[in-house]
């Protein structure tokens, strides 16, 4: 079996069936992005700043693809609506849409005939659409994975960006995601990226109030 990563659940079930009967290959930058992607992160305050936020997202990048990535279907349908309601033109796609819908919605935007896609992870792996521009992370992946493998979801959604050349990955980032801002400063400098002073900020308050992250820690935020 061959694939880019392995949820660890995945493993333990592997574990269970297999016993020590087999064998793992990882790649040891499994946990790195690529390189062709520009990372951006923006620090926002409320729900109602990362609207505007993005709002001048989709103004100022108005002819080219767009991947918005958040975290429930119901946010997907919300931000979708909102948008339409201001005369921009978006579609909403996620596993509570009919499978028939989905891929119409899937190859539209592959060919052009829709520029905005928002959506849950359902469009995270699997997706290969060429000449897309701009991934946003409107919301972290969810909480209830453990932190490997929201690490792994989260380079997934950025790889869908920088595969015939280069992309822009734009991550809005609250308090709320305070204990995932460590790994994204690793993240950023294993791909040679600025970090930003504000997660170096938020990375200090973890050092002076001596609390440690480490990959695979079960917790790693508020939901």
């Amino acid at each position: 079996m061959f694939t880019a990563t392995l949820p660890e659940a995945f493993n333990r079930l592997t574990d269970d069936l297999l016993g020590k009967d087999y064998v793992t290959i990882t790649n040891e930058e499994r946990l790195k992005a690529n390189n062709h992607v520009e990372q951006i992160y923006v620090y926002t305050e409320s729900r109602k700043e990362k609207h505007e936020e993005l709002r001048k997202i989709i103004e100022n990048y108005s002819n080219v693809k767009i991947l918005i990535f958040v975290k429930t279907k119901d946010m997907a349908d919300i931000l979708s609506a909102s948008f339409e309601q201001e005369g921009i033109k978006v579609e909403s796609l996620h596993g509570g849409r009919p499978q028939d819908l989905r891929s119409k919605i899937f190859n539209n935007f592959k060919a052009g005939g829709t520029q905005i896609v928002i959506g849950t992870d359902v469009c995270g792996r699997g997706w290969d659409v060429d000449g897309l521009d701009i991934v946003v992370n409107f919301d972290m992946p969810s909480a209830k994975e453990s932190l490997n493998d929201c690490l792994d979801t989260f380079i997934h959604r950025i790889g869908r960006t920088g595969r015939m050349k280069t992309g822009k990955a734009i991550t809005f980032i609250g308090d709320e995601d305070k204990d995932f801002v460590p790994h994204l400063i690793k993240l950023c400098q294993a791909s040679q990226q600025e970090v930003p002073e504000f997660m170096l900020e938020m990375e200090k308050s973890f050092v002076e109030a001596g609390i440690s992250r480490t990959f695979g820690q079960p917790s790693f935020g508020r939901t």
